[in-house]
C-alpha cells in the first residue's frame, strides 16, 4: 500500500516511490491512495499495477458555502506582522496556519511563541505519538494556533478550528480546498484567510475557480484597531474581575 502518493511526488520522492514499487513481489496486491492523481502518478499506476481498478470517493460536502474566504495582499517580509495582527484582533478560537516546509513550520512556531502566541507545530518529521499529543492539546485548548504543512494536516478534524490561514500559498487549487476544509466542518461556519503577494494573482484565480467563490479583500488591522481591541479586552477583564468580587462579597454577607 502506498499512501499520499501525490504528496510524495510533490515533495520530490518520486524516485523512492518507483524503487519501493519495483522491489515489491510481482504477485503482491498493490494499492495506491492519493487525494489527487497527477499525470506522473497515473503513469506509475499504469506501469506497476496489473489491470488496476480506479476507485474515486466523492465527498458528501462541498467546500465554500459555510466558509468565508478572504485574501490579504502582503509580501514575504511583512507576513509575520500581518499574521500577528490578525491573530490578535480576529475572534479566533483555534487556528491552523499553513506553511510550505518543515523549516518554515519550526521558524514560525518560534516567532509566534516569542510574541506570546500559544502555538505548536505539526510537520512530517513528527513521530505518530508526538503528532497525536499535539492534536490532543489543540482539541483541549492547550494550543490555540497550529502551524502545519500540507502532509501533516491531512485528515485533521478538530471542531474548534474557526480559522485557516494560508501563510504560504498552496502548490495548487486542490491543496487549497484541502486546507480550508479544516474549518467549517459538520455544518459549522469558518474563515479562511490567504496571504498572497501582489504578483500572485494567477494562483489566486485558480483557488477561486476551485471553490466557485471570490475571495474578499481584507484590510489588515491598523494601530488604532489594535489599540481599540486591547482596550476592549482590558475592559472585559476588569468587568469580569469586579463582577466576580461582588459575587464573593455577596456570598460572604
Amino acid at each position: 500500500m502506498l499512501d499520499e502518493a501525490d504528496e510524495m511526488l510533490r515533495m520530490g520522492f518520486i524516485d523512492d516511490v518507483k524503487r519501493v514499487v519495483a522491489d515489491t513481489p510481482k504477485d503482491a496486491q498493490r494499492v495506491f491512495f492519493s487525494a489527487t492523481l497527477p499525470a506522473e502518478i497515473e503513469r506509475i499506476v499504469n506501469r506497476y499495477l496489473v489491470n488496476p481498478v480506479k476507485v474515486a470517493i466523492e465527498s458528501s460536502t462541498t467546500t465554500g458555502e459555510n466558509i468565508e474566504q478572504r485574501i490579504v495582499r502582503v509580501d514575504g517580509g511583512a507576513k509575520l506582522e500581518a499574521l500577528s495582527r490578525i491573530l490578535e484582533v480576529e475572534p479566533v478560537d483555534g487556528a491552523i496556519v499553513f506553511v510550505r516546509t518543515r523549516a518554515a513550520c519550526t521558524t514560525l512556531v518560534e516567532q509566534l511563541t516569542a510574541r506570546g502566541v500559544n502555538a505548536a507545530g505539526l510537520s512530517g518529521d513528527l513521530d505518530q505519538s508526538l503528532r497525536e499529543r499535539t492534536i490532543t492539546r489543540l482539541k483541549r485548548g492547550k494550543v490555540d494556533v497550529l502551524i502545519a504543512t500540507d502532509v501533516a494536516a491531512r485528515g485533521l478534524d478538530v471542531s474548534r478550528i474557526t480559522h485557516v490561514i494560508n501563510y504560504d500559498l498552496p502548490q495548487d487549487a486542490e491543496a487549497y480546498t484541502h486546507r480550508i476544509g479544516r474549518t467549517g466542518r459538520a455544518g459549522r461556519s469558518g474563515i479562511a484567510i490567504t496571504f498572497a503577494g501582489f504578483r500572485e494573482g494567477r494562483k489566486v484565480g485558480w483557488m477561486e475557480q476551485a471553490t466557485g467563490q471570490k475571495m474578499t479583500e481584507m484590510a489588515l488591522p491598523d494601530e488604532a484597531a489594535i489599540r481599540a481591541h486591547r482596550d476592549e479586552v482590558f475592559h472585559q477583564r476588569v468587568t469580569a474581575s469586579l463582577t466576580k468580587g461582588c459575587r464573593r462579597a455577596t456570598r460572604a454577607d
